[in-house]
């Protein structure tokens, strides 16, 4: 008789230890996750237009954030704060202008001045950023996408380049004479940009979810691919401002020919055009964090918002 009852208190026992580890097992699946995370991002920087006489190149830029994260079921989102550097450049296609004067060296005779101006510009941003994502996760990977809101703190552009000056006579002939110059120039201007918004979106791999530990506390190292593209355009230039202009006089007052100041093409007026920044690279991002029924004292796997 003490056999059996030693027997049924054994098989008590392990029923009520079976019960606890299923219930268990079940609300780590069930369970809510929360993490704080912190996260950088590095890549390829540009930005996207519709202007048919600009190509535009990339640059490299990063990204560092921090915010919050959760997690249910398979489910995450989360939201935090981003500091990004943007830079970029572009090419302008060759210009030409004509501007008519007087020859000085030739009794002051009609002439048609013409100008081909090559240029090259640099653009440079930081932005404070609201990222929002949303996405799914299973057994490690992940993927999500969302939006975001920007602010420049701080947007510049400058310019460099060349141009050749040509003389057309147009009582003797009408066809340029050979360069009779070529000089360089340079300068740079400050941007207002509007607030921008952008599409986002991520996917990888939690590295460390996999690791066994005994601890409370889940520590992940996600890595990714990491993407945006604007929404509306951030720069739309300074209204009536020309990219070329003739500021210099000589003592007569008579424009200076040689010296004309050329302004970076997204410092003058480009109204109507459609100017969006995007980015590509990878993102690294620590979370540490858990749920309110994480094992402690037993080995476990990871992240336990995968049993």
């Amino acid at each position: 008789m003490k056999t059996f009852n030693q027997f049924r208190a054994a098989c008590l026992l392990l029923f009520f230890v079976v019960s606890m580890s299923v219930s268990a097992q079940y609300k780590s699946r069930t369970d809510n996750y929360h993490f704080v995370y912190l996260s950088l991002s590095a890549g390829y920087t540009s930005l996207s237009d519709n202007i048919q006489e600009v190509t535009s190149f990339g640059g490299f830029g990063t990204a560092a954030g921090l915010g919050y994260e959760f997690r249910h079921e398979g489910f995450w989102m989360n939201v935090g704060g981003q500091f990004q550097l943007h830079n970029s450049r572009s090419e302008i296609d060759e210009y030409v202008l004509n501007l008519e004067g007087l020859d000085t060296q030739q009794d002051r005779k009609p002439v048609t001045l013409q100008y081909r101006f090559h240029q090259k510009d640099e653009q440079r941003f930081t932005f404070v950023d609201i990222p929002v994502m949303f996405g799914y996760y299973y057994q490690g990977f992940y993927i999500g996408g969302g939006a975001k809101a920007s602010i420049a703190l701080s947007a510049n552009t400058s310019t460099r380049g060349d141009f050749d000056l040509r003389y057309i006579y147009p009582q003797y002939i009408d066809m340029p004479t050979p360069a009779v110059d070529n000089s360089s120039f340079s300068s740079s201007r400050k941007i207002n940009p509007k607030v921008g918004g952008a599409f986002i979106g991520e996917m990888g791999y939690d590295i460390l979810a996999t690791q066994r530990t005994r601890g409370n506390v889940c520590h992940i190292l996600k890595i990714g691919f990491y993407f945006e593209y604007g929404i509306n355009n951030i720069i739309s230039g300074v209204a009536g401002a020309e990219r070329i202009t003739f500021p210099h006089t000589n003592d007569y007052g008579e424009t200076i020919a040689t010296r004309p100041e050329v302004k970076p093409y997204y410092a003058s007026d480009i109204k109507g055009q459609r100017v969006v920044p995007y980015f590509l690279g990878a993102k690294i991002t620590y979370m540490f964090g858990g749920s309110r029924t994480g094992a402690t004292g037993t080995w476990h796997r990871g992240c336990q918002c995968y049993d």
